[in-house]
């Protein structure tokens, strides 16, 4: 009787949605977010982006804001996203979130395809603030 020969290894499945984790500081009173979490992850579906995002919606000064970790960034395992939209008042949400969906959902959706995966040591993508610290 012959040794029998191991089952071969299962390829890791791939992800087929994004991760999106929420969270939502209050508004005041006439006060409304720019980005519906809706409008995010399809617009992440339809892009086949998979990767962890934080989706931190917070009252304060910023109008959008995103950063992008890769993988081995300070100990990281996969690729992060974190998104900040900003809010407005009520009377103008609508056109903000219309300018959101349009100009700078699009704009991030690309930049995330051009940095996404890519070999972090082998050089800096455009518009990258500082080289990442790699800790192997």
């Amino acid at each position: 009787m012959g040794r029998r020969r191991p089952p071969d290894p299962q390829p890791t499945p791939q992800a087929t949605e994004a991760v999106i984790t929420v969270s939502r500081s209050p508004l005041a009173q006439g006060r409304s977010f720019i980005l519906k979490t809706s409008t995010f992850t399809a617009a992440m579906a339809e892009a086949g982006l998979t990767l962890t995002t934080s989706l931190k919606y917070q009252d304060g000064g910023i109008y959008f804001d995103a950063s992008f970790w890769p993988a081995g960034y300070n100990g990281r395992r996969e690729d992060e996203l974190c998104v900040r939209p900003g809010n407005v008042r009520s009377a103008v949400a609508f056109e903000a979130r219309r300018h959101v969906e349009a100009v700078v959902l699009p704009e991030l959706i690309a930049w995330v395809q051009q940095v996404q995966g890519r070999n972090w040591k082998q050089g800096l993508p455009f518009n990258c603030p500082r080289p990442p610290e790699f800790h192997d």
